[in-house]
């Protein structure tokens, strides 16, 4: 296995392939949360005027001898006690439980934005989980994790892949956001991988992801590997 070093950090924006989605998602959230809070708002307005409405007497309804008539005859008011008192009933319970729905969402938006902006922190069991050699399947297992969290597309390139599968020296890269450039590995986020756990000089942990991205790899881009299947093992040869 090999590791690339003597790479120098990039702009993290060259390879952090979810800044603009991650940006775009904070305002779409942001707007929802406000548009949900102020749904609610209104809705509960609502339903404490129904309240108020639902309490008002009735009006009285005119004699029925036209002798006793002061005015002209009003219609007669089409509902009961009873009827109205169920028509608001329903109509301040169906309002309530909308004010109740834009609630948990605006909650759960709150909670989502809140997870979307924590720290970056590795899973601690990577820590060393490669000092030991690996194969293509524990180069998925980990990768795939390592890439969701930090928002990096992270691969592993091999030398061959045949009918057996991957294998031969590898190296781990950095996949750009245009798709097509590959960037060292920095070493930190390499040693934090690659060395055994219970060594001191074992990094703590991988750095922040902005710091991963070395320089571009000469002479090599996405689309001369092949392999791939999983997004996260790579070959320079095929001979399947």
């Amino acid at each position: 296995m090999t590791s690339d070093i003597d790479c120098q950090t990039v702009d993290s924006e060259v390879v952090d392939v979810h800044d603009k989605e991650l940006q775009s998602m904070r305002y779409i959230w942001r707007s929802g949360g406000k548009t949900a809070d102020t749904a609610a708002a209104e809705l509960r307005e609502v339903a404490r005027t129904l309240n108020r409405l639902r309490s008002l007497p009735l009006p009285p309804l005119p004699s029925s001898d036209p002798t006793e008539w002061v005015e002209e005859r009003v219609p007669d008011f089409p509902f009961t006690t009873d009827t109205v008192d169920q028509m608001f009933g329903t109509l301040i319970g169906h309002v309530q439980l909308m004010a109740y729905r834009y609630e948990e969402q605006g909650r759960e938006i709150t909670q989502s934005l809140a997870e979307l902006d924590k720290p970056f922190q590795a899973p601690a069991e990577l820590r060393g989980c490669m000092h030991d050699d690996y194969t293509s399947e524990k180069v998925y297992s980990v990768l795939s994790r390592l890439s969701a969290v930090s928002g990096l597309r992270i691969v592993c390139v091999w030398d061959l892949l045949d009918t057996y599968g991957y294998s031969g020296e590898s190296a781990f890269y950095i996949q750009a956001n245009n798709g097509e450039a590959l960037h060292y590995l920095a070493d930190q986020p390499w040693e934090w991988l690659h060395s055994p756990a219970d060594d001191p000089d074992t990094p703590a942990s991988p750095g922040e992801p902005a710091t991963w991205a070395g320089a571009v790899v000469p002479g090599l881009t996405y689309t001369d590997l092949t392999g791939g299947h999983d997004l996260h093992n790579f070959a320079v040869h095929d001979n399947t």
